[in-house]
């Protein structure tokens, strides 16, 4: 069974799925094993949501389709193409920078947290 059960929604990842839906306009953008349509569709975390200092970085959250996304967390090939596509989406400069915030520690703070979310969601509204 896929671990994303184990981590705790909270408020703040509400926002976020928000901010990525509006962001990339509800299409999948991993496209791996993909059907039509906006069904089952959610946030997809590279570095999973309980790694907190990349849990809200808009360079680690994708919206996909939820045949991809049961792909890339279930499939042992899975994760092979999630980490190739993601190294070619941010280039290897990005990528290795992701990879070091998501391995370094943090304190968690809801509150900078939400006004953080809040500035992006209103950048995104404001491109529409």
């Amino acid at each position: 069974m896929p671990g994303w059960y184990k981590v705790k929604i909270r408020p703040n990842d509400k926002n976020m799925s928000l901010y990525v839906r509006k962001r990339d306009k509800m299409l999948c953008q991993y496209n791996f094993k993909c059907y039509q349509g906006t069904e089952g569709s959610q946030t997809s975390h590279f570095q999973k949501r309980g790694k907190e200092t990349v849990r809200f970085d808009p360079l680690n959250c994708d919206w996909v389709c939820g045949k991809c996304h049961y792909f890339v967390e279930n499939d042992p090939m899975g994760q092979k193409h999630l980490e190739g596509w993601k190294e070619k989406q941010l280039g290897t400069r990005e990528y290795n920078l992701l990879l070091i915030r998501a391995n370094t520690t943090g304190k968690r703070d809801d509150v900078m947290t939400k006004l953080y979310l809040d500035q992006l969601l209103k950048e995104v509204d404001e491109k529409d």
